[in-house]
């Protein structure tokens, strides 16, 4: 994971929530879409915040392959 630095998350646009759980796929919290990871690349995001402090770490290394696709991964530690 990277330090982004700043990020004015604020004026972020939320494309979508990610979660592998497929029966999440059906429901849209925050009248968000729910994507499975896999599909992360298609919405072409700058970054991908993880938001959950408990599962961070977890969650990186599974999802370290996004950078591949120029994607950022970053954490809510690197704002703590």
């Amino acid at each position: 994971m990277r330090n982004p630095g700043y990020t004015a998350l604020g004026e972020a646009q939320v494309l979508a929530l990610s979660d592998r759980d497929p029966a999440l796929a059906a429901q849209a919290p925050m009248g968000r879409l729910v994507i499975p990871p896999s599909g992360i690349p298609e919405l072409k995001p700058d970054i991908v915040l993880i938001a959950s402090p408990k599962f961070e770490a977890e969650i990186i290394a599974q999802l370290g392959w996004v950078e591949r696709h120029g994607i950022q991964l970053v954490g809510c530690s690197a704002f703590a």
